[in-house]
Formats: structure tokens, sequence, C-alpha cells
């Protein structure tokens, strides 16, 4: 087991590439901002099976396949569905059935980037749940758990003879800005105030455009619910793919890959890309009582 990884309760060794084996991983999400915001948890089972490949960094000779199925999900959409988060939780561990003596032997859970309040509440969730099932506690960004596919859908690009130099996962932050997050790296940049339909129609032209006097340059691979328009404002040349948020699938394999050594360590807490909005008074605190 990796170094840094807190293991409370005996569970079937990762590292045992002889036989299949079948484990539970609990899902949490509230990382999404905006009008794209919910809560989710999911309950997962999950089988491995090593495959026989030339040697990888970290995988001894073979290549692990994990085989996922959704046991329960539970979501709710809007911007204060995240701190219902427990209410959440409780409700799909009783559709999954770990009540009582059954428990998820590991929590997977979206660290960011996302909302202040969302990823606070979704990773305390976490850590408290995971604390008191003495499950293994992982944390994952968004990227990480979307990277496969993007990297599937890149290698596609190039295949068609585009020069795809690597994807971008484009989504909303607080007002005015937005989260990019590609491989290694996450930051946040303000995008331009909302543009009215002739505007809007005028930067579709020219993205269009941009695209179109750049076939054979290189583009960008862009995923996530604010791709679109930070091609529009941009005038990036990009190839847009319909892929928004991790699925639970995704969030629990990039949890097992963290696992096994497959991914840098990371903690179970939240990835803070902006600062907090609130301020202190001017007038400063007032005093501790006496």
């Amino acid at each position: 087991m990796p170094h840094g990884y807190r293991l409370l309760k005996p569970v079937v060794c990762y590292h045992d590439r002889t036989a299949m084996t079948l484990q539970r991983i609990l899902v949490i999400d509230g990382s999404p901002t905006g009008e794209s915001a919910y809560g989710l948890v999911a309950c997962l089972t999950w089988q491995s099976q090593p495959q026989s490949q030339p040697f990888k960094k970290g995988t001894a000779g073979e290549e692990i396949t994990d085989t996922f199925s959704v046991q329960a999900i539970c979501q709710q959409t809007g911007k204060q569905a995240a701190e219902g988060i427990g209410v959440l939780l409780a409700q799909a561990l009783a559709q999954a059935g770990w009540v009582g003596g059954t428990s998820p032997d590991c929590v997977a859970v979206v660290v960011g980037p996302g909302s202040f309040t969302g990823l606070r509440a979704s990773c305390a969730a976490a850590a408290g749940y995971a604390l008191g099932a003495q499950a293994v506690l992982l944390g994952v960004t968004r990227g990480e758990a979307m990277a496969p596919a993007l990297e599937e859908a890149v290698t596609a690009q190039r295949a068609q003879g585009k020069q795809v130099c690597g994807w971008q996962i484009i989504t909303t932050a607080r007002k005015g800005r937005v989260f990019i997050e590609e491989a290694g790296s996450i930051q946040a940049k303000n995008i331009d105030q909302v543009l009215n339909t002739e505007q809007e129609n005028h930067q579709k032209t020219l993205a269009e455009k941009a695209n179109d006097n750049d076939q054979g340059k290189t583009c960008w691979l862009l995923a996530g619910n604010a791709a679109r328009d930070w091609q529009i404002r941009q005038c990036v040349n990009a190839v847009l793919l319909p892929i928004f948020q991790p699925t639970p699938e995704q969030i629990a394999a990039a949890a097992l890959r963290r696992l096994r050594g497959e991914l840098p360590p990371r903690s179970a807490l939240p990835v803070y890309i902006d600062p907090p909005e609130a301020r202190l008074p001017e007038k400063g605190l007032r005093p501790a009582p006496v």
C-alpha cells in the first residue's frame, strides 16, 4: 500500500494479482457549482481481474481491469444540495443494504475543483463516515476521474489526423470565472461577462472561423459544463466533448488507481483554487467575551 494511506480495517490485498476480489466502494461528490450544482452519493461493488501485459510502472508486469456495479445512487440538484449530503448518504446506504454489519471498504470523495460549501460538506461527510466504518479514505479530483476517458478521446482525435495537444476540463466557478483542469494542474481564470444574443452570435462565428482557419494546427480537447462558453469567448481552436461531470464508476476507478500507487498521493481534503469570498469586517472582529 502506498505510503500515507490509513488502512483501518482488513480488506482483500489490492496487490494480490492471482485472484479476483470483490469490494464495496462508497462514492461522494458535492463539487459541482452554480446551475450545475448537485450532491451525489453512490454505492458500488467492484471486481478486479489481472490481465497479462508488458511491464508498466506500478503494476508488477500486469494491468488490472476493474469492473463496477452500481448498487445504489442518490442525487439531489440545486445549490444547497451538497449541504444535505448526509441525508443522501443515509439513503444510498439503505438502498444498497449496507447497514448493520455491512459497510464499505473504501470511501472515494471528489476533492475539487468546485464549490466551497460543496467540497467542505462532502469531504467532511466522507472523512466522518470512513472513520466510523474504519474504511480506506481516498480523494480524487474531477480531472483524475475523467482523465482515462479524455485520454482515449485525444488518441481517437489524433488517429483522425487532428493535432490535439491535450485535454482540458472547463467548469463553472464563481460568477465570471471558470476552473481549468488539465493533466497535473488546476487553475481558475476570468471569463467574459454574459453576452447578448448579437454579441454571442458574433463570437460563435469568430470561434468557428478560428477552427476552420486552423485546420491542421494544434487544438485542445475541451470537456466540462463551461467548455462551450470558454471556446466562444476566447476563440479557442478546440474539439468539444459532451462530457460534463465524472460518473461514480470513474470516481471509484480513480480512487483505486491512487490506492495502487498509479496516481501520486493526495489527501482527501478540499482543493480550493480561488480565495474565499468572505471578508473580515472593516472594523475587525468583536473582542472575545470575558
